[in-house]
Order: C-alpha cells, then sequence, then structure tokens
C-alpha cells in the first residue's frame, strides 16, 4: 500500500468541505492530513484585545482540546489590564500550544504562571509589554534560543536587578527595547542586525552597557537616546524619532555617530515640533561621503506625508511606503518605497516650509 495517498483521493475528500469544522475533523483524523496542514502552513493564529475577554479565553481553550491545540501558531493578548483569573486561564491555553512560534502578552505581573517555569515552547516571536523584569522572566526569555524577533518593555523605574546572561538570545535579529533593558545584556546578540531603542524616561549614566553593536545596520531611536548612535559602529539606515528641529537635529546626530557607512537617514518629525523651516541638507551629504539620503517624514492630524532628499538631487521627492505605518525601520529602505509622481506632489500642502 502506498505511503502517500494520490491526489485524485485528496481531491475527493475536500472537494465536499464547506464548512471549518468539518475541515478540522477531517484534518484530525488522518496524520498525513495534518502533515499536509503543516507543511501548507495552515494554521491559527488569536488575538485578544478588548474586554471582556473571560468568555473568549474560555471558548478558545475548549476549541484547542486534543490536537487541535498543534495547530496554534500565534497568540496575542493585549487586552488592557489583563485580570487574575482571566491570567489562569491564558498560562492553560499556553501549556497545550506546543508549537506556538509568535507571543505578544501584556501584564504588570506574572503571579505563579507556569509557563514562565516549564515553557512547553519555543518561539520565533516575542512581544512582551509592560512587564516585571524579574528573576523567573528573565530565565523564561533566556530559555527562548530561537527567538529571531524580541520586543520588550518593562514598566520598571530606574535601572534593573537582573541581568541576561552572556550566552542569552544566540539567533536574535530584530530586538526592540528600551535603553534600561539594553544595559542588562551582558553582552550583545551576535546576530541582531535591526534594533529600535523606546524611549522609556530613564538613561544610564555608566556601565554595564554594550560598547559595540558591531552587527546592528538598522537603528532606530528617539533623539533623546541617540547616543546608542555612537555605539553601532556599521549602521547603514538610521530612523531618528522626537524631531523638532530637522537640520539641527541631523548636524548634531551626525557629530557624534559613525558617518562612514550611512546610507539612509529618516527623521521623524515630533508632533510638538513647530512648522519645520526651509532644510538644506546639501553639507550634511559632505558630512557623510556614504549618504543616500535624508527622509523626513511629517504627521499632523491624519496628514501622514515622507519626503527624501536624494544625494545631488536639486528637489525632494515625495514617497510613500508600502509596507503598514511604524513598520517602516524594518522593511526595505529602498525597495519598499514608492515615488509620488505628477501632480499629487504639486498639490500636497507643504508641511515642511515655513509659512509665509
Amino acid at each position: 500500500m502506498p505511503r502517500t495517498l494520490p491526489p485524485e483521493i485528496l481531491r475527493m475528500t475536500f472537494e465536499k468541505v464547506s464548512d471549518k469544522s468539518t475541515l478540522c475533523n477531517i484534518l484530525l483524523a488522518c496524520q498525513q492530513f495534518r502533515q499536509l496542514v503543516e507543511s501548507a502552513r495552515v494554521y491559527a493564529d488569536a488575538a485578544f484585545s478588548k474586554h471582556p475577554i473571560r468568555f473568549k479565553l474560555d471558548s478558545f481553550l475548549k476549541a484547542i482540546e486534543g490536537p487541535r491545540a498543534l495547530f496554534v501558531r500565534s497568540l496575542t493578548f493585549d487586552a488592557e489590564d489583563i485580570r487574575h483569573h482571566e491570567l489562569k486561564v491564558i498560562d492553560e491555553i499556553l501549556m497545550k500550544t506546543t508549537n506556538l512560534k509568535a507571543l505578544c502578552l501584556e501584564r504588570r505581573t506574572l503571579p505563579h504562571v507556569r509557563f514562565l517555569q516549564n515553557p512547553p515552547f519555543l518561539l520565533t516571536k516575542l512581544e512582551l509589554r509592560d512587564i516585571p523584569l524579574d528573576t523567573p522572566t528573565v530565565r523564561f526569555l533566556e530559555a527562548q534560543t530561537s527567538l529571531e524577533f524580541l520586543s520588550i518593555r518593562t514598566h520598571i523605574s530606574g535601572p534593573l536587578p537582573h541581568r541576561f546572561s552572556p550566552s542569552a538570545f544566540p539567533n536574535l535579529k530584530t530586538l526592540v527595547t528600551e535603553c534600561k533593558v539594553l544595559d542588562r545584556l551582558a553582552s550583545v546578540p551576535p546576530n541582531i542586525t535591526h534594533l529600535y531603542i523606546k524611549l522609556s524616561g530613564y538613561f544610564s549614566s555608566g556601565p554595564p552597557r554594550p560598547r559595540r553593536l558591531d552587527s546592528v545596520l538598522v537603528l532606530a531611536c528617539h533623539m533623546e537616546s541617540s547616543y546608542v548612535t555612537t555605539l553601532c559602529v556599521k549602521t547603514e539606515w538610521l530612523e531618528l524619532h522626537g524631531i523638532m528641529d530637522a537640520s539641527s537635529d541631523l548636524a548634531i546626530v551626525l557629530r557624534t555617530c559613525q558617518r562612514h557607512t550611512l546610507r539612509g537617514i529618516r527623521l521623524v518629525i515630533s508632533p510638538y515640533a513647530p512648522i519645520q523651516p526651509p532644510v538644506q541638507f546639501q553639507q550634511r551629504f559632505d558630512e557623510a561621503p556614504s549618504l543616500e539620503f535624508v527622509e523626513v517624514c511629517n504627521t499632523t492630524g491624519q496628514h501622514h506625508e515622507c519626503r527624501r532628499w536624494y544625494r545631488d538631487s536639486p528637489q525632494p521627492v515625495k514617497i510613500r511606503w508600502k509596507c503598514q505605518r511604524g513598520s517602516e525601520w524594518q522593511a526595505d529602505w529602498l525597495k519598499d518605497v514608492d515615488i509620488v509622481e505628477g501632480t499629487n506632489l504639486v498639490e500636497t500642502v507643504d508641511i515642511f516650509t515655513a509659512q509665509e
């Protein structure tokens, strides 16, 4: 008997299936079908974002009884103020999802949860917001050796008491965090190429702090934490937030950062900034010989506009990113951008030029 079913048998099996329940039962009944589903990346994502979520959590826990839990790949729990009894159900869900690859969780305290002490999964993407960085949480993070994307923010003010092991996060490529968490890394994960330093209101004035971030090619940070640019000696793409004056802020950063590798700089204007005066970037290009463009992004209410000043170009061009707003720094800075041509550029109000 052949070990795999011929295509005609598969077509006969699925051609009459018209609802999710029947499809799920068929897939669970046959190991071969289950393997087909996994190879085709057919899996379940679930997000719990709004209260009340207790009923939804209970229903989801029942829905993944048995082998169904194997299909869960991504879970998001970002409802504000997750309650203790809801956290217990979340813990039960997480202990069943052994094939989980992506997790987003927002919670100020994580008391006595099993998934921290004995996680049944190895994640590739993890987002933790407003959490304590106590010993159990740090140990949980260190156990996630397959992580490629990590976003972690804590509500603790001041320096953190716990330090990560030098061998933590061996496969990490993208890190979104705060200065105080970066200070707790005994050594920088060797494969990080994308780094975003969020503004937290706390800045370390001394060691321990990573001396160099040699692998970082893309860096995003707030102007108030722009000292990080001095650590990233090979950065090619730099995104700066909280810009009050595009010309002067850029000049300040270029005096301290490693300029010989920079190819593109993106300046995100603060919503509290005054109207930007006319900008001249030619001197900045002279200071950074490898620099290809400077991009200025301004958001006024619902209005969002980005313009690029390319080297040796007399006028800026208006551009539109293909990716979701806020994730531009993770995209391809050259390929994921469209240049807006024709009347669209002319008709747009020039928010970068001072009003007469």
